[in-house]
């Protein structure tokens, strides 16, 4: 891979727009949609930014994982864990799992009109 291409990768991770990662790059502006579309499609060049992806996900914790610690906080059993941390950890679950909404929702009335087949325009 060149330089150049390797620019385009790390901007087009960046912006995750192809004309702008290949204006970053250098390509003139006149092909820079045209290079863009080129340069995804070498193979080098998609094993690069999947692999700079899925390391990226990698990073970020997923919806499980984060009530599974919050559910770990909430009844952890360790004296270090105060009461307003395991309340905070309820009421987090809490509003994930929408306990906190209001159940009484009250119906709207059903409008009907009759005779609508009389009106004039």
């Amino acid at each position: 891979m060149t330089q150049r291409q390797k620019k385009f990768c790390e901007n087009y991770l960046k912006t995750n727009n192809k004309k702008e990662a290949a204006l970053a790059a250098g390509y003139s502006e006149k092909n820079a949609n045209s290079c863009g579309s080129r340069l995804l499609k070498i193979t080098e060049i998609k094993e690069y930014i999947s692999g700079k992806t899925t390391k990226t996900m990698d990073k970020i914790a997923c919806n499980e994982e984060i009530l599974e610690y919050l559910t770990n906080v909430l009844r952890s059993t360790d004296e270090s864990v105060v009461v307003r941390d395991k309340m905070r950890a309820a009421e987090l679950l809490g509003k994930n799992q929408s306990l906190f909404t209001d159940s009484g929702s009250v119906e709207k009335p059903m409008v009907v009109f009759y005779g609508e087949d009389k009106i004039l325009d």
